[in-house]
């Protein structure tokens, strides 16, 4: 499933090498995490709140332009 990044910042304030906006494919996973190849090659199992879905990022995307 392709899935968008909208939260990089781990506790602490460290940066996860992860760009917002960017698509992302996850494989497996628990239920309540995704499985993402970061920016830098490393496999992060991250917690699902850190993505939306590409339909969920073109809704957000589109009320911010005032479109919808």
């Amino acid at each position: 499933m392709k899935v968008v990044c909208i939260d990089n910042v781990k506790k602490g304030r460290v940066i996860l090498p992860l760009t917002i906006g960017k698509v992302y494919e996850t494989s497996g996973g628990p239920a309540a995490q995704y499985t993402i190849t970061s920016d830098t090659g490393d496999l992060y199992d991250l917690a699902t709140w850190r993505f939306v879905s590409l339909d969920e990022w073109r809704e957000r995307q589109l009320k911010e332009l005032g479109i919808v």
